[in-house]
């Protein structure tokens, strides 16, 4: 059986007190881990050495870093806030784009190509511009964007739900369900507490039962790995 071992230990700055990381991103060609921390703060860290490449302070004040995702090229890295969504420059360290709104969004696809915000708006992740600004209140959470952008994966309001649903992502329309099977010993225990969608497409589903599971959502049939 394959072990884990330790590569690396970041030592991020505690000037403004305690702070600790909130999510990550792998650039594609693996040279750089870029953290969103407790402090509002981007930082880039070069993987060759571990050392902090970069410091991106500039919204700060917003805090809250929940998602990162680099685009396909590396050249750039969008962050999710709590209302907000930025697009940063990485060659300069700058901001390409950030909504003034507060657009609240909840993921950005596995491609690195479009924003989820509330209500299934689609922001374009290069441009920051609107893809869809109509609202669908259809009462689901997005989890997940199969790798071609075609499909977007949803779960209903009851967190107990063992359904995953495949929208068309421009119709909006129902075109597959996948159920997902409990497997610990207590089916009763079956509770979702968080989704996270992988760089290679695959949504990964945090379970109380003490179990992940990983859906494949780019191939068809959809199905639990």
């Amino acid at each position: 059986m394959d072990t884990a071992s330790l590569v690396a230990r970041l030592e991020h700055p505690t000037s403004s007190g305690f702070n600790y990381v909130l999510s990550v991103a792998w650039s594609p060609r693996g040279d750089m881990l870029a953290t969103g921390d407790s402090d509002g703060v981007v930082r880039l860290w070069d993987t060759a050495t571990w050392s902090l490449l970069a410091e991106m302070a500039e919204l700060r004040a917003r805090r809250h870093i929940q998602k990162l995702r680099f685009s396909p090229e590396g050249d750039r890295l969008v962050s999710l806030r709590d209302n907000h969504a930025e697009s940063w420059d990485v060659a300069s360290r700058s901001i390409a784009w950030e909504t003034k709104e507060r657009v609240n969004p909840d993921l950005i696809d596995a491609a690195g190509r479009r924003i989820i915000c509330s209500n299934f708006r689609l922001l374009d992740a290069r441009s920051g511009k609107w893809v869809r600004e109509k609202r669908d209140t259809i009462g689901e959470t997005p989890i997940g964007i199969s790798l071609d952008g075609t499909l977007i994966a949803t779960i209903g309001p009851d967190d107990s739900t063992r359904t995953i649903i495949a929208r068309d992502l421009a119709s909006m329309d129902v075109v597959e369900t996948l159920e997902v099977h409990p497997r610990g010993p207590d089916p009763s225990s079956f509770i979702w507490y968080s989704f996270k969608q992988a760089q290679n497409g695959a949504v990964i589903g945090y379970n109380e039962d003490g179990l992940d599971y990983i859906m494949n959502i780019s191939d068809r049939p959809w199905c639990v790995a």
